[in-house]
């Protein structure tokens, strides 16, 4: 079923990494303006897309190889091209031609596009709308492969394992990624030499502009 792959966290990534390409094509051809140094609305829409189409791509890519595919099947294009692929093009894009700063003030962006992926694996799932995976599912009840994701099933054998993984990835390999991210956004994207004006500085640089034109 085409429909059923919007239901997986790689479409969700995807999706983000299509919107801010699209952005990031527009900026490109329409420069946006910026007032007395200050970040300007359709600026900071794209680094708040960004933000979450670059952590949304690099999760999706360290689960799917750690724990969604099976090393025993043909490596496929589509696999590599949707788990490393846009994540590697939207990092180029974004941290070393844009060079869009990733903050942890915005990561609560990201944890909660995760946090909500997380619930809806929980009401299609067994325990709430018990939906199925037209993908994969079967009518052995010994498998757990009519939830999204064999290992985030929800059923009745498979909640404290399910349940383990949501918290080891929203507490600990989430803040993890982000933090590595944000860490070649400083080290690797010249940080240093992005300029950040709160608005009253801006105004006091405004000011002396203004009177050493006088």
């Amino acid at each position: 079923d085409p429909l059923f792959y919007y239901a997986y966290y790689t479409s969700w990534a995807l999706l983000f990494a299509t919107l801010y390409a699209t952005i990031s094509t527009y900026n490109t051809i329409n420069l946006p303006e910026q007032t007395n140094g200050l970040v300007q609305g359709r600026t900071k829409y794209t680094w708040v897309v960004f933000n979450i189409a670059i952590f949304s791509q690099c999760l999706a890519t360290i689960i799917f190889w750690a724990i969604v595919y099976d090393w025993e099947t043909p490596l496929s294009y589509l696999d590599v091209a949707t788990h490393g692929g846009v994540f590697a093009a939207i990092l180029v894009d974004g941290m070393f031609v844009s060079r869009i700063p990733l903050r942890w003030m915005h990561f609560w962006l990201d944890w909660g596009l995760l946090a909500l992926y997380l619930i809806w694996t929980v009401i299609h799932g067994p325990l709430v709308l018990d939906l199925g995976n037209p993908n994969s599912m079967d009518t052995d009840d010994d498998t757990n492969d009519d939830g999204i994701y064999a290992a985030l099933s929800w059923q009745e054998d498979n909640i404290k394992s399910s349940l383990t993984l949501v918290l080891i990835v929203g507490l600990i390999v989430a803040p993890v990624v982000f933090g590595l991210l944000r860490t070649v956004s400083i080290s690797f994207c010249g940080w240093d030499r992005r300029r950040y004006l709160k608005k009253s500085d801006a105004d006091v640089e405004l000011g002396s502009y203004k009177s050493m034109q006088k």
